[in-house]
């Protein structure tokens, strides 16, 4: 069974993740949500950097690395 997580919840979970990583997550901002609510893309606009989020089954989140533009 596959558990769907609402945007909300993502961006709270990528905002933790961030915060974890020693990063500022007000910089960051949901840019693009692909293939079918399974890969989400943040973008710090301030910094030209880039991470996505990845929604696996039953929900299970992971974040891909960081990169540049």
């Amino acid at each position: 069974m596959t558990k769907e997580l609402s945007n909300q919840e993502i961006v709270q979970w990528t905002t933790e993740r961030l915060r974890r990583r020693g990063m500022n997550p007000k910089n960051w901002q949901l840019m693009a949500v692909l293939l079918d609510r399974e890969v989400y893309l943040f973008r710090n606009a301030h910094r030209r950097e880039q991470v996505t989020v990845y929604q696996r089954h039953r929900g299970q989140l992971d974040m891909g690395n960081l990169w540049g533009e």
